[in-house]
C-alpha cells in the first residue's frame, strides 16, 4: 500500500506548541490531511512519554493507535475517515563545543516502540533537563547522541533536523559543520536519512554531492495540529517501523516514493537578511555587500539558499541517480484565503475547508488529484485557477529571510479581479499561452517551480489536464604498594620543568627538607606540588612508593594522579595520592585494631549518620536531632568533646562502636589514635618518604595532628596553601596551622608564589583591591592582559537576579532556541562562542541556588548544581550503599565491577528519573572500570563528597558554592548574592 507520514512533530509539552498539541487532536488533523503515519514527536519529555502509554497502544504492525476511551478529537466527515498510526519520535537540541567552536545541532530520534523511547528518555535524563522541554537541550555532541541511542536499541535511528537552518542544524551557517562526516564522526555509517527543513527542497540538496547517499525525508515540524502535512513523505510500504527504516535505508524509489514540499521560499530562513531593518537579499546581493546589512552594516544572517551555494560542487539542476521524486503544495487554506481575501484561519476559510474535504476527501488528496474543473464548479473557479498553477509551479515568491516567513501568493496585484470574469476562464483554469502572455505583460517576478523533476512546461501543463504526476503515485485510500627503582633523568621529559616561572622552579628544586609554599590563588599550586613530587622521584630522592600526596576532595585528588601520571609514566601509579579522609581510612584498614576498631568496619556516610540518630533519639523533633548531630560532629573535630553535650556524644560513640560502624569525623581521629602505637607510627614513617599536602591551610586539629604523626620534626615534606582561600572554618578548619607548621618543622622554608597564571589583570587587581583592608602580605601580580570589564548588575530581588543570569546565558550561547532568534531576545549578529560548559555561577549559601536553577531550567539551559547534596542524600541511593556494604562484608575480596552489576540490574528499576538516575549512573560506570575489590569500592563511594560531584565532561553550566568551586577553571562567571552580610560575609 501507499501512505503519507510526518514524523516531526512537537507536543503541547514543547515551547511555543499550541494546546491542542494532544494524541486525540493530531489523530483528528491527521484524518484532515491524509497523513497515515505520524510521529509522537517529544517522547523525551516526561509528562508526554507518560501520555504514550496511557493512551496508545500497539497496532498489530507494532505502530502505536490511539486506545479505546482515549481523548480524541472531534468525528471527520466519513470521506476523511481512515486509521492513523503514531510511531515513537523526538527530537532533541545538542549545544556543545567542539573545535573551540559553538556547535548546536537538532536530531531527531525514531524508536521501534514505547519501551525503547522510555530507556532513550531515561538515557538524556541522565544527561540534561529533559522536563522543560519537549524538545529538550542537552550539551551531548550528536555522535555520543547516536551511540546513545544504538547501545539501548540497534533498531532505533538517528535523522539530523532541518539540515540548512542557520543556527540548530547539521549544515547550519552559523554553528554546524561543512559535512556529516564532520557532524557525526565514525557514527555517520548509522545515518542514512537527513530532513531538509522547510526552508530547501530536494533541488537545492542535490547540488552537494556528498548528500546523495542519503535519503532526503521532508516533514512539518509542526507546532499546531493544523499544520500537519504541509510537509510530508510518501512511502509504498506496509505502515510499520521495520519497513519504514527499511524503505528510508535503502532509498529504493519503489518503497520510498518521495517527499511532499513547502515551497522552499516561504521558509523563514531561505534568503540572506537581516530583520530588523527590514533587509532581504539574494545570495548575490550578500556577496556585494560582503555580508554587510546595507542599512546599518552590521553581518546579516546567511540563510539557506546561500549556505547551499557555498557548498555546492554541482550546478543548479543537475539530478543525481537515484533521485527520489518531489511536489510542492501551498496549504488548502493558504490557497482559500487567498481566494477569499482573508486569512488561513478566520471561519471563512475554515467552513468551506471542511466543506471542500466532505466532498473531495483529505487535503492532501484534493491539492494532489481533485481534477481542477471539478474544484472550480463545486466551490470557486478562482481556487480551481490557483489549484491549478500550483501544481505547474507558476507562483510568486517573497523569499523568507531572518526568522520571517516568505511569501508565496498565486495570483498577483489585480488579478483575480479579471480572472474573475468567467469569460477569461476556461474549465477552471486559464490556458498556458494566455497565462504565459498575461505575465509578460505585467512583468510579473513568477517562480517557475520544478513540477515533479520533469523537464518542460508542455509536459507540466498535459499532466496538468489529465491529472497525472509520473513517480510520485498518490496514496490509495489507506487500509487500518610495592619497591619501585628511582627513575632515571631520561625517563622524564625536561620540557615541564623548563617551562616552570622562576619562583615556580624555585619551590619545585629545593632541597628536600621541610618547606612551607605560600601561594596565592591562580599561581599553579597544583602544578608546583606535582612538579616538585616529579623532580624528587627524577632526582632519586625517593622511590615512588615511598611518595604520599595529599588533598581535600577525591577530583583534586584524581586531577593530581592525572597530572603526575603526565609526569612521571607508569610510576605515578605506584605513589599514594588520596584525601584526608581516604588516608585515614587506609590506616585504619590496616592497624585499626590500635584504635580498637575492627579492620571490617563500616563507615556510614551523612545519611547513615542522620539515620542512626533517629533511631537513637526519637524523642528529640527533628530540628534538633539534626542540631544534636552537627554537634557531635563538631565535638569531634575538637581536641576535647564538648562537655556540654557528653552524655549523647557516648550514646551516639557507643552506638557505632556496637555496631562496627565508624562515620566520616572518625577516620582522621582514630587513624591519629591508630599513630600513637610506636609500631604502627614507625611503619606508616618508614613507608612515606616524602610527603606533599595541598590546600593545608583547611586542615583541621586531627588532620594537623595526622600530618605530625606521619612526618618527624626533620621529614622531607612540602605544603602549600594560602591563608586567604580558607573555605572550611565551618568544619574545623583553620589557616594558624600553616604558620604553626612553620614553627614546629624547624628548621622550615618559607617561599612565596605571587604570580597569577589564571586571571585577567582586571580581575586580579579588584581581587587585590578586595584583600587589602584585611592587610594581606603579598600582592599578586599577572603578565596576563587586562581583560574585559567585570560587569555589575544590581538587582531588585534574588528572582530577578536570576533571570538576569539565565538571559545573560542565553545571549553568551548565542540563542538556546530558534525563538530566542525570533523573538529578537538573542540577536541574530550575536555569535556566541561560549558554550554552557565554560559557564559557572557561584553563591556562598546553597540555599540561593534553587532561584538560579528555576531560571534556568524555564529556558531549557542544562545545568548541574553541586556542593548542595552529598550523591548519597538521595534515600533510594543511600539504600543501594548500605546493601552494598552488606555484601562487602560477605564479598570483601571479589571484583567490585561483577558484585555491583549482580545487585543493580534489580535495584536500578526502582530509581526515579533525574538527579537519582545520574547520580546512579556515575556509581555504576566508575564500578564497570573499576578493578578495585568490592571493600576498596564501597570504601572509595562512601568517601565521595558533594564538591566531588562536578561533572568537569558535562557541557552544562555548573551550579556550585563558592567552597566547592575552589580550584576550578571556567572562562565566564557569575557572583551571584554579592550584597553585605553574605558576600562578603563578616
Amino acid at each position: 500500500m501507499s501512505f503519507f507520514a510526518d514524523f516531526h512533530i512537537h507536543s503541547r509539552h514543547s515551547r511555543a506548541t499550541s494546546t491542542q498539541c494532544t494524541l486525540g487532536w493530531l489523530a483528528y488533523w491527521a484524518r484532515l490531511k491524509g497523513i497515515t503515519v505520524v510521529g509522537t514527536g517529544d517522547f523525551t519529555h516526561p509528562l508526554w512519554l507518560g501520555a504514550l502509554n496511557d493512551e496508545l497502544e500497539q497496532a498489530a504492525n507494532g505502530l502505536y493507535t490511539l486506545r479505546p476511551g482515549a481523548a480524541a478529537g472531534p468525528a471527520v466527515p466519513a470521506s476523511c475517515a481512515a486509521d492513523v498510526f503514531f510511531i515513537p519520535t523526538a527530537e532533541v537540541s545538542s549545544i556543545y563545543k567542539r573545535g573551540g567552536k559553538v556547535r548546536k545541532n537538532h536530531n531527531m530520534i525514531f524508536a521501534p516502540d514505547i519501551e525503547t523511547a522510555g530507556r532513550i528518555h531515561a538515557a538524556l535524563d541522565r544527561i540534561g533537563n529533559v522536563r522543560s522541554d519537549g524538545r529538550p537541550i542537552l550539551g551531548l555532541d550528536p555522535r555520543d547522541l547516536v551511540e546513545i541511542v544504538l547501545g539501548i536499541n540497534p533498531a532505533a535511528f538517528v535523522v539530523p533536523a532541518h539540515v540548512w537552518t542557520p543556527w540548530f542544524s547539521m549544515l547550519g551557517s552559523k554553528s554546524g559543520f561543512d559535512s556529516a562526516e564532520e557532524c557525526f564522526g565514525d557514527y555517520v555509517k548509522h545515518i542514512f536519512a537527513i530532513e531538509t527543513g522547510l526552508s530547501s527542497d530536494p533541488p537545492m540538496n542535490w547540488r552537494v554531492s556528498g548528500l546523495d547517499r542519503f535519503t532526503l525525508i521532508s516533514n512539518s515540524d509542526a507546532h499546531s495540529p493544523e499544520n500537519l502535512g504541509r510537509e510530508s513523505n510518501v512511502f509504498h510500504c506496509a505502515p510499520g517501523f521495520a519497513p519504514i527504516r527499511a524503505a528510508l535505508e535503502s532509498r529504493d524509489p519503489a518503497v520510498f516514493g518521495g517527499t511532499i514540499e513547502f515551497f522552499p521560499e516561504e521558509g523563514k530562513y531561505h534568503l540572506d537578511g537581516h530583520r530588523k531593518c527590514a533587509c532581504r537579499l539574494e545570495p548575490r546581493e550578500t556577496k556585494a555587500h560582503n555580508g554587510l546589512c546595507p542599512v546599518c552594516g552590521t553581518p546579516v544572517v546567511v540563510g539557506v539558499l546561500s549556505r547551499v551555494e557555498e557548498l555546492a560542487d554541482r550546478p543548479a539542476g543537475e539530478r543525481p541517480p537515484r533521485a527520489a521524486e518531489y511536489q510542492s503544495l501551498i496549504g488548502l487554506a493558504g490557497l482559500l484565503g487567498e481566494v477569499l481575501d482573508v486569512g488561513p484561519g478566520s471561519k471563512k476559510v475554515m467552513n468551506e475547508y471542511h466543506r471542500l474535504l466532505a466532498r473531495f476527501g483529505p487535503e492532501l488528496r484534493i491539492l494532489r488529484d481533485a481534477p481542477c474543473d471539478e474544484l472550480a464548479s463545486f466551490s470557486s473557479p478562482l481556487l480551481g485557477e490557483a489549484v491549478g498553477r500550483m501544481r505547474m509551479g507558476k507562483v510568486h515568491t517573497e523569499g523568507g529571510y531572518d526568522g520571517e516567513y516568505g511569501v508565496i501568493r498565486v495570483f498577483s496585484p489585480g488579478e483575480k479581479e479579471r480572472l474573475g470574469d468567467p469569460e477569461t476562464l476556461v474549465e477552471g483554469f486559464v490556458g498556458k499561452d494566455e497565462r504565459d502572455e498575461r505575465d509578460e505583460k505585467d512583468g510579473s517576478d513568477v517562480k517557475r517551480g520544478v513540477y515533479l523533476n520533469s523537464s518542460s512546461d508542455e509536459q507540466r501543463a498535459e499532466m496538468l489536464l489529465h491529472d497525472e504526476a509520473p513517480g510520485l503515485a498518490s496514496p490509495a485510500a489507506p487500509a487500518q604498594p610495592s619497591s619501585h627503582p628511582a627513575i632515571q633523568s631520561s625517563s622524564l621529559h625536561p620540557a615541564p620543568f623548563s617551562t616552570l616561572s622562576r619562583e615556580q622552579l624555585a619551590a619545585v628544586t629545593h632541597a628536600p627538607s621541610p618547606l612551607v609554599i605560600a601561594a596565592g590563588p591562580g599561581t599553579g599550586k597544583t602544578r608546583v606540588l606535582t612538579h616538585r613530587i616529579a623532580w624528587q622521584v627524577r632526582q632519586g630522592t625517593v622511590r615512588p612508593a615511598g611518595v604520599l600526596a595529599v588533598t581535600f576532595t577525591n577530583s583534586a585528588a584524581d586531577e593530581m594522579r592525572v597530572r603526575l601520571a603526565a609526569l612521571c609514566g607508569d610510576a605515578a601509579a605506584e605513589m599514594t595520592v588520596c584525601t584526608f579522609h581516604a588516608l585515614g581510612l587506609r590506616i585504619l584498614r590496616a592497624d585499626g585494631e590500635a584504635a580498637g576498631v575492627a579492620r571490617d568496619s563500616a563507615v556510614i556516610d551523612e545519611c547513615g549518620r542522620d539515620a542512626l540518630m533517629d533511631e537513637l533519639f526519637a524523642h528529640l523533633p527533628s530540628r534538633e536531632r539534626q542540631q544534636l548531630a552537627d554537634a557531635i560532629s563538631r565535638s569531634k573535630l575538637l581536641p576535647e568533646p564538648d562537655g556540654r553535650i557528653a552524655l549523647a556524644f557516648e550514646q551516639y560513640e557507643q552506638a557505632l562502636r556496637s555496631r562496627a560502624l565508624m562515620d566520616f569525623d572518625d577516620l582522621n581521629v582514630k587513624a591519629v589514635l591508630a599513630l600513637r602505637n610506636e609500631d604502627v607510627r614507625n611503619r606508616w614513617r618508614a613507608r612515606f618518604a616524602f610527603i606533599a599536602i595541598d590546600e593545608f591551610q583547611d586542615v583541621n586539629h586531627w588532620q594537623y595532628e595526622l600530618v605530625r604523626a606521619l612526618a618527624p620534626a626533620d621529614a622531607n615534606i612540602t605544603v602549600i596553601g594560602d591563608e586567604h582561600q580558607a573555605v572550611y572554618g565551618f568544619r574545623g578548619a583553620s589557616n594558624a596551622y600553616l604558620q604553626q607548621f612553620a614553627r614546629e618543622w624547624s628548621p622550615c622554608t618559607m617561599l612565596q608564589l605571587t604570580r597569577n597564571y589564571r586571571s585577567s589583570n582586571m580581575i586580579v587587581s579588584a581581587a587585590n583591591d578586595v584583600l587589602a583592608p584585611v592587610g594581606a602580605a603579598g600582592r599578586l601580580t599577572t603578565p596576563n592582559e587586562p581583560g574585559r570589564q567585570i560587569i555589575e548588575y544590581a538587582a531588585a530581588t534574588d528572582a530577578a537576579e536570576a533571570e538576569f543570569v539565565a538571559h545573560a546565558i542565553e545571549r553568551l550561547v548565542g540563542g538556546t532556541s530558534h525563538f530566542s532568534m525570533d523573538s529578537a531576545r538573542v540577536g541574530s549578529d550575536e555569535q556566541g562562542g561560549v558554550g554552557f560548559g565554560d559557564i559557572a555561577v557561584l553563591y556562598r549559601l546553597n540555599a540561593q541556588a534553587r532561584q538560579i536553577e528555576q531560571a534556568l531550567e524555564r529556558l531549557g539551559v542544562p545545568c548541574q548544581t553541586t556542593g548542595a547534596v552529598n550523591p548519597w542524600a538521595f534515600p533510594e541511593l543511600a539504600d543501594f550503599l548500605r546493601l552494598m556494604q552488606e555484601a562487602a562484608a560477605r564479598h570483601g575480596g571479589q571484583p567490585a565491577r561483577e558484585i555491583v552489576a549482580h545487585f543493580w540490574e534489580e535495584f536500578n528499576d526502582t530509581l526515579k528519573p533525574g538527579r537519582v538516575k545520574e547520580a546512579s549512573a556515575a556509581v555504576l560506570a566508575k564500578a564497570r572500570s573499576s578493578t578495585q575489590t568490592v571493600r576498596e569500592f564501597i570504601d572509595e563511594l562512601t568517601l565521595l563528597s558533594s564538591v566531588d560531584a562536578y561533572d568537569a565532561r558535562a557541557e552544562r553550566v555548573t551550579l556550585m558554592s563558592m567552597h566547592a568551586a575552589k580550584g576550578r577553571e571556567f572562562p565566564v562567571v557569575f557572583l551571584t548574592g554579592c550584597e553585605d552580610g553574605i558576600i562578603p560575609f563578616e
